[in-house]
């Protein structure tokens, strides 16, 4: 059995789908009832410094309450230093219909019925640990447009490690670096007010399974010989457990690994080559992430490439920057494509040897489609009209989204997001960032996404 490090460990979050695809409308800190009446008992003093008399068991009570509340909730180590809450109001999506699969150009969408509901995530007994991006600053966060991408979470990630202790991160959709990362106390899930607000929309992306629950193990000897944690493959009626891994530079050391071939993915070079010179047999293919990631082609000929060599007899090292995004689909895909597993199989097999992995929701949407295209499922074309003129320019408000509706829809208090920044995202909730030019055949059917929810 592998020695279990304690260095990371990941927990149950059990509000991640809830945030999967959801419009982040305000991040703010707030002072919860029991601190604000703390507060004003310690200012409820004479100018002699005397204490007026006040009543001290409403305070008692609404610290009980809020005791029982974080119980209920899923609780953790309180932070040390000043704590608040951290609070999060979203619209979360919900699916009404089935989703239909299209293509457009040589890459699949899904075109998703549902309706946008108001909810709040509240971290109690919070402190920020990390921020970046637009979320360095809250008011400039609340300054942000409606349609960035920092507004579309992906989800949620709650870890501990060592350095940290118990933080929470929360993701979105940004293809720079803008996350922020939170210790709390505990947390749950409010209902705000707000009738749910219809919209249909194309996307590109998906709900990864989440990670799961436990310490994540640690295998020196493994790492200094192969660089990375093995994956069991199938060849014929043989199973072979030392023939694929996937891994991370982070993980490399100045000796080549002892592996036959290396598909290195991230635009770092491997610490053991000479002037950068790649080794004959290895292969050099910088891979994005999120919506900047591999495009299905581009990942069926990665998966390809592996499985041409691991058919040869060779022993594959799959490795990104940290091993858990791209060299993980990567793996997902040869194990597709090889045995015939579906995408949730092949996660599994992974997470077998290598349980952090998580596949960004856009490469875990690739996967989904390549292990329906093994099954023989094809998506639609996506139902364009005759071309007569040039397409018409896309702004935000004319993407695939809820579009006016969502603007009438939505009542905005002073300070947050605006109805009509609202309406503006839900055309970036929908569209894909693809540049005209790069894809003709999305270019023609940009014009006709803005009619999706009618």
């Amino acid at each position: 059995m592998p020695k279990t490090s304690q260095r990371i460990r990941i927990f149950d979050f059990p509000h991640a789908s809830l945030l999967f695809d959801a419009y982040l409308e305000s991040v703010r800190e707030e002072h919860s009832p029991a601190d604000a009446q703390a507060d004003s008992a310690r200012a409820e003093r004479n100018q002699d410094g005397a204490v007026i008399a006040i009543d001290k068991s409403a305070i008692m009570a609404a610290k009980r309450k809020r005791s029982e509340k974080r119980k209920r909730a899923v609780v953790t180590a309180p932070p040390a230093g000043d704590r608040y809450d951290i609070v999060l109001d979203f619209y979360a999506f919900e699916a009404t219909a089935p989703s239909r699969h299209y293509v457009i150009g040589s890459q699949p969408y899904e075109q998703v019925t549902g309706v946008y509901r108001p909810y709040r995530l509240r971290f109690t007994q919070a402190q920020w640990l990390r921020r970046s991006g637009v979320f360095a600053d809250l008011a400039t966060f609340a300054e942000t447009p409606g349609e960035h991408e920092a507004r579309r979470l992906m989800g949620a990630l709650h870890a501990s490690t060592p350095a940290d202790g118990d933080f929470f991160i929360i993701s979105n959709a940004s293809p720079e670096y803008m996350l922020f990362s939170l210790r709390a106390g505990g947390y749950r899930i409010e209902e705000r007010e707000g009738a749910p607000i219809p919209t249909q929309y194309l996307r590109r992306w998906a709900f990864t399974p989440p990670t799961p629950a436990g310490p994540l193990p640690e295998r020196p000897a493994l790492y200094r010989r192969f660089a990375g944690d093995a994956v069991v493959i199938h060849l014929g009626k043989r199973a072979y457990r030392r023939r694929l891994f996937v891994g991370g530079i982070i993980m490399q050391g100045p000796e080549r690994p002892a592996v036959d071939h290396v598909l290195n993915l991230c635009p770092e070079p491997n610490p053991w080559l000479v002037n950068d010179i790649t080794y004959p047999g290895d292969r050099f293919s910088c891979k994005g992430e999120m919506a900047l990631g591999m495009r299905l082609d581009d990942l069926r000929e990665e998966a390809e490439w592996v499985i041409e060599r691991l058919r040869a007899g060779g022993a594959v090292l799959v490795h990104c920057y940290a091993g858990i995004n791209r060299s993980s689909t990567v793996c997902c895909a040869a194990l597709i494509l090889l045995e015939g597993l579906t995408a949730e199989q092949a996660l599994a097999r992974v997470r077998e040897s290598r349980p952090g992995v998580q596949p960004d929701p856009y490469h875990w949407f690739l996967l989904l489609r390549l292990a329906a295209q093994q099954r023989g499922e094809q998506p639609l074309p996506y139902p364009t009209p005759l071309a007569t003129s040039e397409p018409e320019p896309v702004d935000a408000a004319s993407g695939a989204g809820i579009g006016d509706d969502v603007g009438a829809a939505v009542d905005s208090p002073a300070g947050t997001t605006t109805g009509a920044e609202m309406a503006a995202t839900a055309g970036a909730l929908g569209r894909e960032a693809l540049d005209a030019e790069d894809d003709p055949a999305l270019a023609s059917a940009l014009p006709e996404w803005r009619d999706l929810s009618a």
